[in-house]
């Protein structure tokens, strides 16, 4: 008897095969706890939506906006306010950033990071108890 995957797990492991050139560069960065120790997941299923990336201790989405988001702002809005309702922050960053500056975008992630978290209190740390807020480094 075959098993079938539900939809969503479809979904994402289609959009984890086939990123963005910006979205592949910034998981190198990322993966394997190589920012502070942070874990971060890429196309993290959140409701109907996908997180580009997620670091589920910070409760933070991040983002990255191509030409084809300029077209679906409203789209990107509702996104947004959904995560929000869910207690989950926004860092928006356009793949141009990602792609010509990953120091400042590395360091964009930081700012919206807990503290690191020590080896006590293990990867993640604590979460400054932020609220839902959305963060653009990107033109509007």
């Amino acid at each position: 008897m075959e098993r079938t995957l539900p939809r969503r797990v479809v979904l994402a492991r289609q959009h984890r095969n086939n990123p963005t050139v910006a979205e592949r560069r910034l998981w190198q960065l990322l993966r394997r706890r190589r920012l502070d120790g942070y874990l971060f997941r890429r196309q993290f299923p959140v409701g109907p939506y996908f997180a580009d990336l997620y670091c589920p201790a910070a409760r933070l989405a991040i983002e990255i906006d191509g030409p084809s988001h300029l077209a679906r702002r409203r789209a990107d809005r509702l996104r947004d306010a959904f995560f929000g309702r869910q207690n989950i922050r926004v860092l928006r960053l356009s793949d141009k950033l990602v792609l010509e500056k990953p120091t400042v975008v590395l360091e964009l992630i930081r700012l919206a990071l807990p503290p690191a978290p020590s080896r006590s209190e293990g990867a993640g740390g604590r979460n400054r108890g932020a609220s839902a807020s959305v963060w653009r480094a990107v033109p509007t």
